[in-house]
């Protein structure tokens, strides 16, 4: 979000454009690298985890749906997505051809 808010403004210093992306790379990094803060630290992810320490039904379209704490598989299913996705992102490199708006 504090890289999102930074350059979602209508003038930002783009000289701080590097250090912004540095940033949230090391949170992302913190969160979703091999150490997995995300299933750890307060946030969205501990919050919904701890939320579906008891299983919760939903009715959708007039069927029950039962949702319960996630599987080890399933949880580190998602984070070998996230693990791809911070590969992917992490060869994004700011470029010296941006110019502050």
């Amino acid at each position: 979000m504090a890289l999102i808010r930074f350059v979602d403004q209508e003038h930002f210093d783009v000289s701080f454009l590097s250090d912004q992306v540095a940033s949230f790379m090391e949170r992302v990094t913190r969160l979703f690298g091999e150490e997995a803060k995300c299933l750890e630290a307060t946030g969205y992810t501990k919050i919904i985890m701890e939320f579906l320490k008891k299983p919760v039904v939903v009715i959708l379209q007039g069927r029950a749906f039962s949702l319960g704490t996630p599987s080890q598989e399933d949880v580190n299913f998602c984070l070998d997505h996230m693990r791809a996705w911070l590969k992917l992102v992490s060869r994004f490199r700011v470029g010296t051809s941006l110019q502050s708006a």
